[in-house]
């Protein structure tokens, strides 16, 4: 086999390897959303009182806050219709507040109807902090998402 033969070789055999690993790398942030997002996330949701849409503002879709029911632990601690968690997206906004079970968690917020650009996440115009104190959902529940 030429030297020429063996480069091409080579070159194929790393541009396979690197497919094949950016097709894991896909399969596992998938993975990893849908269990945040289907799993986790509306249990979430239903304790903590509050809802989540996923609109386009300024063509990038964000996690935006579309319910928050009253009296609930998300509104007590100050989160608003319109509120879209600085600088992170959903899986990342559950992971945050699963892992904080039983305790405090701050979160940096925007509200895209306080700014008159509606910039989202990005904008860090009209800023606000919440401390959000997260309970424990209960071992049933927790077990649920577990498996």
């Amino acid at each position: 086999m030429s030297s020429g033969c063996k480069y091409l070789t080579i070159i194929g055999l790393v541009s396979f390897v690197s497919f094949v690993s950016f097709v894991i790398f896909l399969i596992n942030t998938i993975q990893t959303s849908i269990y945040w997002l289907d799993k986790v996330g509306p249990k979430l949701e239903d304790s903590l009182g509050f809802k989540h849409g996923s609109p386009y503002v300024n063509g990038h879709e964000i996690l935006l806050i579309s319910k928050v029911v009253p009296g609930g632990i998300m509104e007590r601690a100050g989160l608003r219709i319109g509120d879209v968690p600085y600088g992170m997206g959903m899986d990342d906004f559950y992971k945050m507040l699963w892992e904080g079970r039983g305790s405090i968690v701050e979160v940096e917020v925007v509200n895209v109807y306080d700014n008159p650009s509606r910039q989202s996440r990005s904008s860090a115009q009209n800023k606000r902090v919440l401390r959000i104190p997260v309970p424990h959902l209960g071992e049933e529940i927790e077990q649920k998402i577990k498996e």
